[in-house]
């Protein structure tokens, strides 16, 4: 049940290595190579203390739905999927000669919903970020809500980021968020893409 309920939070924390794409830099900007019109999915991810995830993002026609399912096994069951909905705006390479395209989100959506009975029972009985109507597989609307101590992005919030698609593998890396860079400005956007999580099409 411990694992149940860190569920959520281990959604919180990316799974990633502070590191540039080095033997990429330099590779000239591809414009045909877009995040947009394509699912990308992550492999299953381990998030620590036996919970487990993947991800998938959508970007297309302004609009975007990054989707996280979490697991207490190797990825076979759902407990919880998370949700976060909104438009977003891509600004163009970091530079001429990067790969790193700057991406802007706003957030309209952002929920939570428990997908099995012990779930849905465990997040009641806590009143999980205030919240003691959960049930199962029902959505609920988490934005700018408190959960232990992490604040759930609000209502119309921007956050400036970036990605890279390797024209080596193919795979979709986001921007490295920490205290220096937290993508909440222009000028705090991220400088790098991490390594992990690697969606793919």
């Amino acid at each position: 049940m411990k694992t149940v309920l860190v569920l959520i939070f281990s959604l919180l924390a990316t799974a990633c290595s502070i590191e540039e794409i080095q033997d990429e830099l330099g590779v000239e900007y591809d414009p045909t190579e877009s995040i947009e019109g394509a699912t990308w999915t992550t492999e299953c991810l381990s998030t620590g203390a036996g919970a487990f995830q993947k991800r998938s993002v959508i970007y297309s026609n302004g609009t975007y739905t990054q989707t996280t399912l979490a697991y207490s096994d190797l990825c076979e069951t759902a407990d919880v999927e998370i949700k976060e909905v909104g438009s977003y705006a891509l600004q163009g390479p970091t530079r001429d000669d990067s790969i790193m395209i700057k991406l802007d989100r706003t957030v309209a959506v952002y929920s939570v919903k428990p997908l099995t009975a012990s779930v849905s029972s465990a997040y009641r009985s806590a009143s999980l970020c205030g919240v003691s109507t959960w049930s199962q597989g029902v959505a609920q609307d988490l934005l700018g809500k408190n959960c232990n101590g992490s604040v759930m992005p609000s209502l119309g919030q921007k956050i400036y980021d970036l990605y890279a698609i390797s024209p080596n593998s193919g795979d979709l890396r986001f921007g490295i968020m920490d205290i220096t860079n937290p993508g909440t400005s222009s000028a705090t956007r991220p400088v790098a893409v991490a390594t992990n999580p690697r969606y793919r099409k």
